[in-house]
């Protein structure tokens, strides 16, 4: 499991492809990620996330295959634009939030 540091503003192409003992990724409250890009986190373990408001792009296939990834939470005041093709394709989502 990480912590993905609030100085950081982009999860590039493939960052965690693959990770087969990646089950959590949590974010700090102040979190200045803007884009979870193509293929982030494609076929790893993940179970759950919360994505943090300031994100605004999940790119394609960001969690294809992710076969045991099954809830998503979206945090309030989210400033998400786009959710692209494919970003949960293959995945087990029982579970999705959104807080408005």
């Amino acid at each position: 499991d990480i912590t993905i540091p609030s100085n950081i503003m982009k999860i590039s192409s493939y960052s965690f492809n693959e990770c087969q003992n990646l089950k959590e990724i949590s974010f700090l409250n102040d979190s200045n990620l803007e884009i979870i890009d193509d293929y982030s986190f494609s076929y790893s373990s993940l179970q759950t996330l919360t994505i943090p408001s300031t994100v605004v792009q999940i790119g394609s296939h960001t969690f294809t295959e992710c076969r045991k990834f099954h809830a998503v939470n979206f945090m309030s005041n989210s400033k998400l634009l786009s959710i692209e093709k494919y970003a949960f394709s293959y995945t087990s989502i029982e579970y999705i939030s959104i807080d408005v």
